[in-house]
């Protein structure tokens, strides 16, 4: 049997390359050098975390689809990419090796980006008026590079896209039941009952988060997230055939690597003026 060329996924990325150059431009300039830029490293971003969950369920002999790209002709050009799993991993171990290794190739992916990004752009005498939303990392990585705070760095194209790709890994590692911090919290503790009460813990100190940034950052973000999390019902994650084996220490330290990195990439106002 020949190979089947993906002629739908192949559409889909060349339409986000579209998208993401003429977004990118747009958001530096018109420039196109800028978009380009823009828009390859965003796309190896979110290449390498899917194919961190492809090559997983592949190597756990999953049923799983190649990445479909999602254009979007406005904003930052894209809303990601995914991949359709067709069938569920057996056990727990299973589930977090196919989880985590989007966000963890993924946040590889957008570290080195950032590195190199922070390396090539200019620093400002004084800070910019309007800036990114520093995390924990963002800022410890520019003080090391640059010694500088964020808000003094120029923002080019590859700083913009390595922190959307902080942030949208950040966003993946909330324990919602189908993202990825769901798989990742589901196959640390186990069974239906474990990972609802650990949601709900979650959420509440979430709503608590999200209280203090909309006091002391004046940020509404993360109340309008704590009410998505409520009306998407995140505390639902489909059983697994076989949730009596334990994680293993070396999934286990994947999980809180996982957690590691979400706490790293966290930020009270994403977007500051």
């Amino acid at each position: 049997m020949g190979f089947k060329i993906p002629l739908t996924n192949i559409i889909l990325f060349v339409l986000t390359v579209i998208t993401t150059v003429w977004c990118g431009s747009a958001l530096f300039g018109g420039s196109l050098f800028a978009g380009m830029l823009y828009s390859l490293t965003v796309l190896i971003i979110l290449f390498t975390h899917e194919m961190g969950h492809y090559i997983n369920a592949r190597r756990h002999g999953l049923d799983v689809t190649l990445p479909y790209f999602i254009p979007i002709p406005i904003g930052i050009g894209t809303m990601g990419a995914v991949i359709k799993m067709k069938s569920m991993a057996n056990d727990r171990n299973a589930l977090m090796d196919v989880g985590a290794a989007g966000p963890l190739w993924g946040f590889v992916a957008s570290f080195v980006m950032m590195a190199i990004g922070i390396a090539i752009t200019p620093v400002y005498d004084s800070p910019l008026s309007k800036m990114l939303g520093a995390s924990l990392l963002y800022t410890a990585m520019s003080y090391i590079i640059k010694g500088v705070p964020p808000e003094f760095l120029a923002i080019n194209p590859v700083i913009f896209a390595a922190w959307l790709g902080f942030f949208v890994t950040m966003l993946n590692l909330l324990p919602i039941g189908q993202l990825d911090g769901g798989h990742v919290t589901y196959a640390m503790f186990g069974k239906a009952k474990n990972f609802r009460k650990y949601m709900q813990t979650f959420f509440y100190c979430f709503i608590a988060w999200g209280i203090v940034c909309m006091f002391v950052y004046h940020s509404p973000t993360w109340i309008i997230f704590s009410l998505l999390l409520l009306l998407l019902g995140g505390s639902y994650h489909p059983p697994l055939n076989n949730e009596m084996i334990d994680l293993n220490l070396k999934n286990r330290i994947k999980g809180w690597a996982c957690v590691i990195i979400f706490i790293l990439t966290v930020m009270p106002s994403p977007f500051r003026t």
